[in-house]
């Protein structure tokens, strides 16, 4: 009986430091927009999705492409650290010919004005994605802020690029747009491929994001100096 009690223990300690990180979801989701409704230039695709019945969806064609997209809600996205993208590439060869990438957050209702701005085309390498589906995290603590940005009120989203010739033809589709809360994981990082179940050693990291301390993992997020509560 005490074989069988010690056997036990052991297959459950290992169990217990085996267990896949699945378990752990992002948190706090807030979405900015499911993509099954009209964002700017970007035209609805049913055959390329993550969520829902659409994704947003632009073959790249002359030198530059936005969209921009007032949001029918304000959103709060104070308990949140980061802004979350599927993203759809289908060839990443292509990429070579993007020359800048942006994506934005206003409470201003428009472009410019208490935004927060990323520009991640440095992220967009072959080594970190692939043809398909990955996913781009932006930590709000790296984004580049104009004016006084309100996080309780986010009204405005915008994404735009401009790129060569070399780019023409490259279909990029946006879906699940939000905003969570990672605690700073690095979802790039190999030992997380289980993260979400997928294929996160290929998704983006905004640079900036660390992983966490395992013993702080829970820890309360530090608010963004500058940042409106």
């Amino acid at each position: 009986m005490k074989k069988v009690f010690i056997l036990l223990i052991a297959v459950l300690t290992v169990a217990m430091f085996c267990t896949p990180m699945a378990a752990r979801k992002e948190s706090n989701e807030v979405l900015l927009h499911d993509a099954d409704t009209k964002f700017g230039n970007f035209t609805l695709d049913s055959k390329e999705t993550t969520e829902g019945s659409y994704s947003l969806s632009v073959t790249l064609n002359g030198d530059s492409f936005v969209a921009e997209n007032i949001l029918r809600d304000e959103v709060d996205i104070t308990d949140c650290d980061t802004v979350a993208i599927d993203m759809y590439i289908s060839d990443v060869d292509k990429l070579a010919g993007i020359n800048t990438i942006y994506f934005e957050v206003s409470s201003a209702g428009k472009c410019d004005e208490d935004e927060l701005q990323w520009e991640f085309s440095g992220q967009l390498r072959d080594t970190k994605i692939e043809d398909g589906w990955n996913t781009v995290y932006l930590d709000l603590g790296t984004a580049t802020q104009a004016n006084e940005f309100d996080q309780t009120a986010v009204n405005y989203i915008r994404f735009y690029t401009f790129f060569g010739s070399e780019a023409s033809g490259l279909t990029l589709k946006l879906d699940n747009i939000r905003a969570c809360y990672t605690g700073g994981e690095d979802f790039s990082d190999m030992e997380l491929d289980a993260y979400q179940g997928d294929n996160p050693d290929k998704d983006i990291v905004i640079a900036g994001q660390q992983v966490p301390d395992p013993t702080n993992r829970d820890q309360e997020m530090t608010k963004t100096a500058g940042f409106k509560k």
